[in-house]
């Protein structure tokens, strides 16, 4: 009889071959050099022959005595229970041909894995015990920084090193190197001592886009970074002023300007609107209103100031607070059909409350929910019995503001220099002389021998419970407010301010405003800037220069428009303005430089001290200068055919000029020999005047046209040259613009009546503008240090 054999599995334990008897059948003998994956070819086991306790005969089966043995043909069939039956089968528990091992299961976490191939390392099956992982994918892991890293599967079938990710702006140490945010511009969070805009210390944080915000120092800057440099501090006009308290105080004005005190110094707050506000009144420090032009109203929360519809276009020029849920605005309409009108906030909505008055309403102050008076053009006078407004006895003159102490102790003053008290019964009037040719715009004080009125041209009058003073401050007076009898504040025109320390109003302002106009500025570096225009009072030339730390004016002398300035080095400047002025500056003095020309120059560039060009309002030809002297250079046979209003170039052989023959806009190229005209789009017109670039295909040509010269509105033209063509592209804001400045194909910067723009080489974005008067002129140092300057001695500086 044949004989069989009976195979005994023995089992890898702990990287060791178990005794046979073992549940692994396996080819491995013993596992060489301990290795249970190391199985050479050829490499076959020893089998165990055991008696068939069967029939006394050697076979190889599972060990269970069947009682009629089929497999060994005794009693000729087949056992239905034997694997042999059906063919070799993986996970039978029999080790046939083909199998490295075969452990009875189909189980790919121990050492016989599917196939029934012996388990290893790069088979892709982890292996209990044995292996971490194996061919896995990356999975994320903790790094020793408490980021989110990711960790490979190693050839050893090991997790590996947890590798930190890639660092992103969120104020944490992603990449474990023991910094935040390192590779971008700062850390998230961050904040650090700077230079401000007006050369002095300041502190910047880092916004949540890893960029640092300008310096906010002692400099008046608004949201979008443009800091006031003159005047200071800044130079929009303030109509009027409020405070809680001397660490607490609010000025509000044209623009929508609302500049607060905090003891130490002023701040601009966005406030979401360009309308001028007329009044500001408040209960505290989080709750403060203030009203304006077009029906404007807004509310501090100590945080933000947010518009509240008042359900009204009409014009509100006087608030008062007695709560956060009783509060009065009123206005009006002064022009027929004159009206009257009275709006009450009661916490929740405005409600316009009939006034019963059809004139204009200036002024309002309430002692209590049922007892609160208004009074406005034409003397009128009304009050407030807690359900209607009704006539109150009149002043017979148009009352601007109003103030009190007590309801028995009401003081009103208006116009040409006009008083009147309310004593409770009755009013007693009076005119104070030394304000009779003006209008007492404001009163304020701090008890009933404490009361301070201001006139808009005359000066400052003072009451002290028996009588009236008067001092002088200037004509730019015209907000007021008193924290004590020794703290109090002026503020006016264009920015004016002054401050009261119990004896004496001092001047809390400074720099070149009023008469000042600029209309162009060129920088040579952070600490060499020039501004150019016109001192329309006392008369003369304006050129301003900045050394890193102020700004000072240069007499020459003369009372010429200036309205270029360029520069080939410090020490080569040239200004160019009427008249056919030309001055150019050596480092240390100005001087004229003969042209031969009477026109007006409107602009001026050059590349280099050697090739500078200057254009004009009908002086077509261009002059050129040369290093020695100037030259006409005509483009055509007719030299007046062209007026031109800005010139630019990227070479000495690439220069633009863009201007209009009288009718339409035109834009001339110098090609190094002759000036050629350059086709435009259609929709150019005779109001672009205003050119710049980075480069060859990337030059701004840029104009408009505004509605009405009080107006920030406007028709604006935008257009590029992208080095084969001219083309339109969208302005972001209605306004007309009068100067562009480019440093890069994704930095440019325009500016104009009530506009500033930015091209970021995507799209144009607007900006916030602080100056009331036009913006006439734009130029940086780098996209890092840009200037513009305008009207009434406008100087802003964006430095980040």
């Amino acid at each position: 009889m044949e004989s069989r054999r009976l195979v005994v599995l023995a089992t890898c334990v702990n990287c060791a071959w178990a005794a046979c008897g073992g549940s692994t059948s396996t080819r491995d003998a013993a596992g060489e050099n301990g290795d249970p994956f190391d199985v050479p070819a050829g490499d076959v086991p020893l089998e165990a022959d055991v008696p068939d306790r069967d029939d006394g005969t050697f076979m190889e089966d599972d060990g269970v005595v069947d009682g009629v043995d089929a497999v060994d043909g005794i009693d000729g069939t087949e056992d239905a229970g034997d694997a042999e039956a059906a063919g070799p089968v993986c996970g039978d528990g029999r080790l046939d041909d083909g199998e490295d091992c075969d452990d009875g299961n189909l189980d790919d976490t121990d050492g016989c894995v599917a196939g029934c191939r012996l388990a290893r390392c790069g088979d892709g099956h982890v292996r209990t015990g044995v292996e971490a992982c194996d061919r896995d994918a990356e999975r994320s892991c903790t790094t020793p920084c408490d980021s989110i890293g990711g960790q490979d599967c190693t050839s050893s079938c090991t997790w590996g090193e947890c590798v930190p990710p890639t660092e992103t702006c969120n104020g944490r140490d992603d990449d474990c190197d023991g910094a935040p945010d390192n590779g971008f511009e700062c850390a998230s969070g961050a904040s650090a001592t700077c230079e401000t805009a007006c050369a002095t210390g300041g502190t910047r944080t880092c916004s949540d886009a890893c960029t640092w915000s300008f310096c906010d120092g002692d400099c008046v800057c608004n949201p979008d970074g443009f800091c006031w440099l003159n005047p200071l501090p800044q130079g929009a006009t303030l109509l009027n002023a409020w405070g809680s308290g001397p660490s607490d105080i609010w000025a509000v004005g044209e623009v929508g300007t609302a500049l607060h005190w905090d003891g130490t110094r002023w701040s601009l707050f966005a406030t979401g609107t360009r309308n001028s506000l007329e009044a500001v009144r408040g209960t505290g420090p989080a709750d403060v209103w203030a009203v304006g032009r077009g029906g404007t109203i807004l509310h501090w929360d100590g945080t933000n100031w947010t518009d509240t519809p008042s359900g009204t276009t009409l014009d509100l020029l006087g608030v008062f607070a007695l709560g956060p849920a009783d509060v009065w605005a009123v206005g009006g309409e002064w022009m027929s059909p004159a009206v009257g009108i009275t709006l009450h906030w009661d916490g929740a909505t405005w409600t316009n409350v009939s006034s019963g008055v059809r004139q204009q309403l200036l002024a309002v102050w309430a002692f209590s929910a049922s007892d609160a008076w208004a009074a406005g053009m034409d003397g009128n006078v009304i009050r407030w019995d807690g359900a209607r407004w009704s006539s109150a006895p009149g002043v017979g003159f148009t009352v601007f503001s109003l103030w009190a102490f007590g309801t028995s102790d009401l003081w009103v003053a208006g116009h040409y220099g006009a008083f009147a008290h309310w004593d409770g019964a009755a009013w007693t009037s009076s005119v104070l002389p030394a304000f009779a040719g003006c209008n007492v715009e404001r009163l304020g004080g701090t008890g009933p021998s404490d009361l301070w009125a201001l006139a808009e041209s005359c000066g400052v009058g003072h009451w002290d419970g028996s009588g009236w003073t008067t001092t002088h401050t200037g004509n730019e007076a015209l907000g007021l407010w008193l924290s004590s009898t020794t703290d109090g504040w002026i503020v006016g025109d264009r920015g004016s301010m002054y401050r009261w320390n119990g004896s004496a109003w001092n001047p809390a302002s400074s720099g070149y405003r009023g008469g000042y106009i600029f209309e162009d500025v060129w920088a040579a570096g952070t600490d060499d800037v020039w501004a150019v225009g016109l001192w329309y009072s006392p008369g003369g030339s304006a050129i301003l220069h900045w050394d890193g730390a102020r700004w000072a004016a240069i007499d020459l002398g003369s009372s010429t428009y200036l309205r270029s300035v360029w520069g080939a080095t410090s020490s080569q400047v040239w200004a160019a303005g009427d008249g056919g002025t030309v001055l150019r500056s050596d480092g240390s003095a100005w001087s004229p430089v003969p042209v031969g020309t009477t026109a007006n120059f409107t602009g001026l560039w050059g590349a280099s001290a050697s090739d500078v060009w200057a254009v004009g309002e009908a002086a077509f030809p261009v002059f050129h200068w040369d290093g020695s002297n100037w030259t006409p250079v005509y483009a055509s046979d007719d030299p007046g055919v062209f007026a031109a209003t800005g010139v630019w170039g990227a070479a000495s052989s690439d220069v633009w000029t863009v201007g209009w023959n009288g009718a339409d806009a035109g834009a001339f190229h110098w090609d190094g020999t002759t000036w050629a005209q350059v086709a435009v789009p259609a929709a150019w017109h005779d109001f672009v005047r205003a050119v710049s670039g980075s480069g060859p295909d990337d030059v701004w040509a840029l104009g408009g046209y505004r509605y009405g010269w009080d107006s920030d509105d406007g028709v604006p033209y935008v257009f590029h040259w992208d080095g084969g063509s001219w083309s339109e592209l969208a302005s972001p804001i209605a306004a007309e613009f009068d100067a562009v400045w480019a440093s890069a194909p994704d930095d440019a910067w325009a500016v104009g009546c009530g506009a500033i723009i930015h091209w970021d080489g995507t799209g144009w974005t607007e900006m916030s503008s602080p100056a009331a008067d036009c913006l006439l002129g734009v130029a940086g140092v780098d996209a890092s240090d840009v200037w513009v300057v305008g009207g009434a001695g406008t100087i802003l500086r964006r430095r980040r």
